[in-house]
């Protein structure tokens, strides 16, 4: 099974635990207001109360129980079809996410990993000049956070520049795989680097960044 097929398999699982109790949940629901809706309908025309529909059901049983048991194979099968089609819309919204091209992963993968260097390293050197002129504990606390964040750089570019074997038969999906959520908050607070030539965000780039003195 290939890694895309694994991480498919893991998520339509994680759905499926969750979509029981939601078409369980919506079936009651559709039911409900589906009678509420004939009952109020039989009030506002023909003047049927409830009083109306006690004595009914108890004259004829059968026939409202043959038409209670139609209703509610009706509203399954439309929930059905409801759950079919959002399903697939999701498998394939998540097969099209996956099958983007190794290129797409790898600029995002960049993106990513500058914008996460330029925040940690952008907090550091603030410390640095705010608190660390009182305070020297501070000014140590600030260059311990900028050598953390280079080695995580360090450490996240050695896909791109030194891959291994398993490295290039790896599913790039899963190769450069990054935390969205973490993508996300750098974007909103403004480190999101726009139109930045592909040139700019190539390895040679990132190479350079690490040893800008071409040794």
């Amino acid at each position: 099974m290939t890694p895309v097929a694994n991480l498919l398999k893991t998520n339509l699982h994680q759905i499926f635990s969750m979509w029981p109790k939601s078409v369980v949940f919506l079936e009651i629901m559709l039911n409900f207001v589906t009678i509420f809706g004939i009952v109020h309908y039989q009030y506002s025309y023909n003047q049927q109360d409830l009083l109306y529909w006690r004595n009914d059901l108890t004259e004829r049983p059968l026939e409202y129980m043959l038409s209670s048991l139609v209703l509610i194979i009706t509203i399954h099968i439309v929930v059905s079809c409801l759950d079919s089609t959002i399903l697939t819309a999701l498998v394939r919204r998540y097969v099209n996410r996956c099958n983007k091209p190794r290129l797409y992963y790898e600029e995002h993968y960049r993106r990513f990993i500058i914008m996460r260097l330029v925040q940690q390293l952008e907090i550091a050197l603030t410390m640095q000049l705010t608190e660390g002129r009182e305070d020297h504990h501070h000014i140590m606390v600030a260059q311990e956070l900028i050598k953390r964040a280079v080695n995580e750089f360090r450490a996240s570019v050695r896909v791109l520049l030194w891959p291994n074997r398993s490295d290039l038969i790896m599913d790039p999906h899963i190769l450069f795989h990054i935390d969205e959520s973490q993508w996300t908050v750098l974007k909103s607070l403004g480190y999101s680097l726009g139109r930045v030539a592909r040139r700019d965000l190539s390895n040679s780039s990132i190479r350079r960044m690490l040893n800008p003195g071409g040794h």
